[in-house]
């Protein structure tokens, strides 16, 4: 997390300056979080990345990938004060990514694809993550997979093409 809000404040830096107001209120929060970690932190974080590094590799040198739910849960309602006004709910944004951080702190790829819903027909994701330089391999799995799961149109659905 250290690293994420380290390197995503620095590199907004010059933009929540000028235009910090009109950023979602969750990535306001994070940056200015990210602005208050200091170069010990940083660093110290980046030794934790090396030791996740180092335990997946012992971990692909067993098997070919991982899976992983998409998402702890379905997709949240947005509420209509929030597509107006914007929304910081930390808790529900921490849920929404805790199994993308594996791959957003080590660099091994990732793929997410639809495979199931739930009671109200939101889809339910599954992750495949593969080793370093082998996205071929974690595509190649997410094909397969989606040969096998039922397709169901959204029951809101708005085409953009």
């Amino acid at each position: 997390m250290v690293t994420i809000l380290s390197e995503m404040s620095t590199f907004l830096r010059k933009e929540r300056e000028e235009n910090g107001a009109l950023m979602n209120p969750d990535v306001r929060i994070a940056s200015a979080i990210g602005s208050e970690l200091t170069t010990v932190d940083y660093l110290m974080a980046q030794q934790q990345r090396t030791r996740n590094i180092n335990f997946l590799n012992d971990i692909f040198n067993t098997v070919d990938c991982i899976l992983t739910p998409g998402c702890p849960i379905t997709a949240p309602v947005i509420s209509e004060k929030a597509i107006k006004f914007g929304d910081s709910d930390s808790s529900t944004s921490m849920k929404l990514m805790r199994y993308s951080f594996l791959g957003n702190l080590t660099g091994v790829p990732s793929v997410i694809l639809p495979v199931g819903y739930d009671s109200q027909g939101l889809p339910i994701g599954l992750q495949i993550i593969g080793k370093w330089w082998d996205e071929q391999f974690i595509i190649q799995v997410a094909v397969a997979v989606e040969r096998l799961v039922e397709k169901k149109k959204p029951r809101v659905h708005y085409s953009i093409l």
